[in-house]
């Protein structure tokens, strides 16, 4: 049946120019593990914890002056409670979360 869903719309395409209204893609699912954040704002640092059940299982340290991210640890022996999210998502997330919150403690530089 999606083969032959491909193939209609491939034919449309061809035919008449019409491209699928489908556009890129979006991940919905529930944070279940918070990382806890920890700012300096003199150095420009953001420190990321991604903890469960009080044990520090990741560490990202974001240096948003100089631009550069160091990471620690797995979220190998807490997968399941992550899922679907991955070691990156949570960079990711704690990159862009330090960025933001350097802006609203130092709106002047």
């Amino acid at each position: 049946m999606r083969r032959l869903k491909e193939i209609y719309r491939y034919m449309l395409f061809r035919l008449f120019g019409r491209k699928s209204r489908k556009v890129g893609w979006t991940l919905f699912a529930p944070l279940k593990i918070f990382p806890e954040y920890i700012v300096d704002t003199e150095n420009g640092q953001v420190t990321g914890l991604v903890m469960y059940d009080e044990k520090v299982y990741l560490t990202v340290v974001v240096d948003v002056l100089n631009e550069k991210t160091s990471v620690k640890g797995s979220l190998r022996r807490i997968h399941k409670f992550t899922k679907p999210f991955k070691k990156h998502n949570y960079i990711e997330m704690i990159e862009e979360e330090a960025k933001f919150l350097l802006e609203d403690k130092c709106p002047n530089e």
